[in-house]
């Protein structure tokens, strides 16, 4: 399996219906794993609400068929506990499909609700690479929760936000 690491921090609009661009290097990694593992046009990734944060936790398919396998084997001879891995596992896991040129793609309403995603106008959603996969956050929820854990995030995230006022004030683009 391809190790190539989901890094860094991007901050982009989140329209009303939850429409969202995936940042170009997330698209560009999720697209070398791909094509490592011999999947062709990768345009999806599934997301869930995170096991213990409060974000969506997303994963390329990569990634995804890396964790099935390590579930089979931890659950070595037992199917019951096999099906039960699995639905906790994988029964949360939407897809998510995306236009891999310019990485349009929808949240849905449940998925936003799950994750304490608010979307509108003026919205952001905060995208956090976390090593083999990556989360997408509502920025108040990550200021708050990231504060202690991660305070190099959150004054990321406060940069992008400056930034973004300053975009809005002149050229009128947030990235």
């Amino acid at each position: 399996m391809d190790r190539t690491p989901f890094k860094g921090s991007w901050l982009n609009a989140i329209d009303a219906n939850g429409r969202v661009s995936l940042p170009a290097q997330f698209r560009k990694v999720i697209a070398e794993r791909c094509a490592g593992a011999g999947i062709e046009n990768p345009h999806e990734f599934a997301i869930r609400k995170h096991p213990s944060d409060p974000c969506l936790q997303a994963f390329d398919p990569v990634f995804e068929a890396a964790f099935g396998a390590r579930e089979e084997r931890n659950a070595e001879d037992d199917d019951a506990l096999l099906f039960a891995r699995g639905r906790t596992s994988f029964g949360g896991l939407m897809p998510v499909g995306y236009d891999q040129k310019s990485g349009r793609m929808v949240i849905g309403a449940v998925q936003r609700r799950l994750g304490g995603i608010e979307a509108g106008e003026d919205a952001q959603l905060l995208f956090v690479g976390a090593n083999q996969t990556f989360e997408l956050w509502y920025p108040a929820t990550a200021r708050e929760f990231l504060a202690e854990s991660a305070p190099d995030i959150v004054a990321q995230l406060e940069a992008l936000l400056e930034e973004g006022r300053e975009g809005r004030k002149g050229k009128g683009a947030v990235r």
